[in-house]
């Protein structure tokens, strides 16, 4: 099952901290990148695309323990918990919701089914 997360810029700092808490290594620091103006909704929103959703949602039901990689200990685990507090599902369809303090969790729609309504939703 694939999993679209849709982020808020202003909670992508902490998204990225969860991606890096349920990722794989330092790179998942990226997950959530509004550089270059990358972002939809006029760079305000950041997306990311996860093929092993699933896995994801279990993971997030409860804030997994600090990766066995992070012996340094630079994966803010406040910022990650504080995250995973903002996550919403929806379904893909009819209006997005308000996205200010929410990041929103969709997997009942295709990728492409999904990028074409926020292309509409959002005039991206």
């Amino acid at each position: 099952m694939r999993l679209t997360i849709i982020c808020p810029a202003a909670l992508c700092d902490s998204a990225n901290q969860l991606a890096l808490v349920l990722g794989q290594s330092t790179a998942d620091a990226q997950t959530f990148d509004l550089a270059g103006g990358s972002g939809i909704g006029g760079g305000t929103l950041a997306l990311a695309s996860i093929s092993d959703g699933a896995t994801w949602l279990a993971a997030m039901a409860a804030l997994p323990d600090r990766p066995d990689w992070d012996v340094s200990g630079a994966i803010d685990m406040s910022a990650a918990e504080a995250a995973r507090q903002c996550l919403q599902d929806w379904s893909g369809t009819g209006p997005l919701p308000s996205t200010e303090d929410a990041i929103l969790l969709v997997t009942q729609v295709d990728s492409l089914a999904l990028a074409r309504h926020l292309i509409t939703e959002l005039g991206a």
